[in-house]
């Protein structure tokens, strides 16, 4: 049964339900107890966050009792992002997982990961942690330098009218941004090997200004049917 659950709603629950059988009103029956993936979850019953989906009926595959739970404890516009973002339940229960936000905030999510709309943002102030997030995400999207977050007109743009909002160091942000890159070389590295397909390789030097001589090397692939390049190396020739 479990091959038929494809549905996005199932990742706002842990993915891993409890099947049980027994007699309810004297009949036997077979059901599905469903547990809310929620950090707090806003509709605890007599079975705490636990849901239950009937397996023995003709609409078995129809989620709509955990679509109902799902809109109640995380939000009816967060659901339906989710579901309009058509994403698999393993990518959507990822991105949950990834941000833990409320308020709407996943709205962002969701839009991001679809490609296919802008993203738009919450009215729900960052904690401390998300904007360290989003400060190493943000210099290594848009190749800034560590030291940006030490800025003083940074500073006055995020401070002014809650001066007691705080910024990661610039050290602090460095040291991410290198476990970052490990870590995505690595996924790259593995991602590379395990493709099925061909892999294309291209090279390019050129000398800067000063007389330096580099040569970048690129890989060439197709990714859902889109092409994908990208960047490997930058090297300095000696």
């Amino acid at each position: 049964l479990s091959a038929t659950w494809t549905s996005p709603v199932y990742a706002f629950f842990h993915p891993r339900p409890i099947h049980k059988s027994g007699k309810i009103n004297g009949k036997s029956r077979e059901w599905q107890e469903f547990t809310c993936g929620a950090t707090n979850c806003t509709l605890r019953g007599p079975l705490g966050r636990i849901v239950w989906h009937f397996t023995d009926t003709k609409d078995a595959k129809v989620a709509g009792n955990l679509k109902g739970h799902a809109e109640g404890c995380w939000g009816t516009e967060i659901v339906a992002k989710a579901i309009k973002a058509d994403l698999d339940v393993g990518s959507t229960r990822e991105s949950l997982k990834a941000a833990k936000l409320k308020d709407g905030s996943l709205d962002a999510v969701f839009k991001h990961m679809d490609g296919k709309a802008p993203v738009t943002f919450s009215h729900r102030q960052h904690t401390y942690k998300e904007t360290w997030v989003e400060c190493v995400r943000w210099v290594v999207e848009s190749l800034r330098s560590t030291r940006i977050v030490d800025d003083a007109g940074f500073h006055c743009l995020m401070k002014m009218g809650r001066p007691h909002y705080k910024i990661p160091k610039s050290k602090t942000v460095s040291q991410d941004v290198h476990q970052v890159f490990a870590r995505v070389r690595a996924r790259v590295g593995t991602m590379l090997k395990n493709y099925d397909g061909h892999l294309s390789f291209s090279t390019d030097a050129w000398t800067s200004p000063n007389n330096r001589a580099f040569v970048a090397v690129a890989v060439h692939f197709e990714n859902n049917g889109e092409p994908v390049c990208m960047l490997l190396d930058i090297i300095e020739v000696a």
